[in-house]
């Protein structure tokens, strides 16, 4: 079979240019004062693809052509200034923000590893959409992965929601998920001159570049995914953490480590970006900015779906700062009144179109279903105890080291039995304590219930519990973990949340080690369990990936061991520009 990795990796390339280019162009000429942070360099990117993405939705066919040359031809022109900038006013440092350009070296390592993970030719034990263009690359994994190229391509052929809607989405629509990475995908359609079918075909075309825009859509959703690692820094920052410093890097490597944030990069819902823009939002409130942190807030609704249970929680979250801030109790109430209506008001305008739209196509939302069901797949809970009762064992599951396990969930799934030790990789995608890593969950549990008198660190522990209760009461209906559910999002939120409260001393690179070796055993055992792997038959290319997997992972270790280990001062390597 013909193999064009070379062009996918270009491709992913371009898409990281085409993300960071309007904001490093902005960061290079604008004064120190209105620079962007770090973590929202690429967001302008984002999302003028979206914007472009909507704009090629409204207007398909006709004018395809010259939105496409008109966004390419404006992205050369910032990206030449921007040169000229670096070279004439040495502005390269100052561009990247806030905490320099080693967060984008970690940014770069996660998508290293999850596309080493993604192209891998072989097949993963029981996942989705197997031997296809587009394979789950999740042991057992559900179809969403699915989701973002499917509504790329409905909305690359412009249907307006409600023509072909069965076909393409089945019970579903196309506004059951979040828009803002179909739109991008949608965008990189047309800019790459890719075609997808009217339904796509996902057989197995010359892996792993098609001419359909598959790879596309996984590259998109690897990239945006993997800039967790961004969020998490921020929001280091925003409790008082120095970029570079020792907390600082174990936080990022932590969350660049994580088995959750491995196994749900690689995986193409895009639970982990809701998740990056939850941490944009909380650190924008824990600096008193209710517009930015309600704009977080919708972009994380518009990314999944999950971002929703946030947002009633950071919008408490912005009255208790508010109140903190002020003095008499009439300036408690005024200052609160404030932060809410800006909170609100930005949060209702930017959902309202998203919203209005829904309400035109007048699909049934699913997840209603969900939040009504006891454990049983869609079906009504039979009573309140049965409701409650899925809920208290996902409670249990979720929490609990090895308890899914030992537990009666997921021996058999869509081709057949799951054999013990799939069923304990399966765990790191389904419980918390996995999700974070065997090796280091129980630090985290113990600054979850650590007394803290920072005040940003019991908002950061308050949003986890809110929101935790939300996805119980909401969410909780499968009995098997909330892992697979909306997870994905917290797991960071606890990782910056331990890290920001450790002096992170060399004894902690022993649980970074463990939770690397915990991520090659997911990744290992996905590929050498599946019930046609024989190692007369590996491939070359297959050997690469797995190189590259883990040999990023050990340059992330090192710097983990120079840092905390070694007390190294990187700061003038990684870290902003002088002031």
């Amino acid at each position: 079979m013909d193999t064009n990795y070379g062009w996918v990796c270009l491709s992913a390339l371009l898409i990281v240019v085409l993300l960071l280019v309007p904001g490093l162009w902005w960061n290079a000429r604008a004064p120190a004062a209105r620079r962007l942070p770090s973590a929202f360099v690429p967001v302008p990117g984002l999302l003028a693809l979206a914007a472009t993405g909507l704009l090629l939705w409204i207007v398909h066919p006709a004018s395809s052509l010259m939105v496409t040359l008109l966004y390419g031809g404006a992205t050369l022109l910032l990206a030449l200034d921007l040169a000229w900038r670096w070279w004439r006013a040495d502005r390269w440092r100052a561009s990247f923000g806030d905490q320099g350009p080693g967060v984008f070296a970690l940014w770069g390592a996660m998508i290293a590893m999850a596309m080493a993970v993604g192209l891998n030719p072989l097949p993963i034990a029981q996942e989705s959409h197997l031997e296809t263009v587009i394979p789950g690359r999740m042991v057992a994994s559900p179809p969403d992965h699915l989701i973002p190229y499917i509504t790329a391509s409905y909305m690359f052929h412009g249907k307006n929601g409600i023509e072909r809607s069965k076909e393409y989405f089945g019970e579903w629509s196309v506004a059951a998920r979040g828009p803002l990475v179909p739109l991008a995908t949608n965008a990189l359609f047309s800019l790459f001159g890719a075609t997808p079918r009217d339904t796509p075909n996902l057989e197995r075309k010359p892996w792993p570049g098609t001419s359909d825009g598959a790879y596309l859509s996984r590259l998109l959703g690897w990239i945006t995914n993997a800039m967790i690692v961004l969020g998490a820094g921020h929001l280091l920052l925003a409790l008082g953490v120095k970029p570079a410093s020792r907390p600082w890097v174990l936080g990022c490597l932590w969350v660049a480590l994580a088995p959750a944030m491995l196994i749900n990069t690689v995986f193409l819902w895009p639970k982990v970006l809701a998740g990056f823009f939850i941490l944009l939002a909380l650190a924008a409130l824990l600096r008193s900015r209710w517009g930015v942190a309600a704009g977080c807030g919708v972009l994380a609704w518009l990314s999944h779906p999950v971002g929703l249970l946030f947002l009633p929680p950071l919008g408490l979250i912005a009255l208790w700062t508010a109140c903190d801030g002020a003095g008499s109790t009439r300036e408690k109430a005024s200052a609160a009144v404030r932060a809410g209506l800006t909170f609100g008001l930005v949060a209702a305008f930017l959902m309202t179109p998203w919203l209005a739209y829904k309400a035109w196509l007048g699909a049934h939302d699913m997840f209603m279903d969900y939040m009504l069901s006891d454990g049983r797949g869609l079906l009504r809970a039979a009573s309140l105890w049965s409701w409650l009762g899925a809920r208290w064992d996902n409670f249990w599951i979720t929490l609990s080291p090895t308890t899914f396990y030992y537990s009666s969930n997921l021996h058999q799934w869509v081709d057949g039995p799951v054999s013990d030790p799939l069923r304990w990789t399966v765990q790191y995608a389904k419980t918390l304590p996995s999700g974070l890593g065997m090796s280091l969950f129980l630090f985290a549990y113990l600054a979850l219930l650590r007394p803290s008198a920072d005040p940003r660190i019991r908002r950061v522990l308050a949003l986890i519990v809110l929101t935790f209760a939300l996805m119980l009461l909401l969410l909780g209906f499968s009995r098997d973990g909330l892992g697979r559910n909306s997870l994905e999002p917290l797991v960071p939120l606890i990782i910056v949340l331990c890290a920001a409260q450790t002096k992170a001393g060399p004894a902690w690179m022993i649980g970074l080690a463990g939770i690397y070796l915990e991520g090659r055993w997911v990744e290992f055992t996905g590929f050498m369990l599946e019930k046609s792997f024989s190692w007369a038959n590996v491939p070359l290319d297959a050997w690469v990936c797995w190189s590259i997997s883990s040999l990023v992972g050990l340059a992330l270790l090192s710097l983990g061991y120079v840092v905390l280990v070694r007390g190294t001062d990187l700061t003038a390597r990684l870290g902003p520009a002088p002031a």
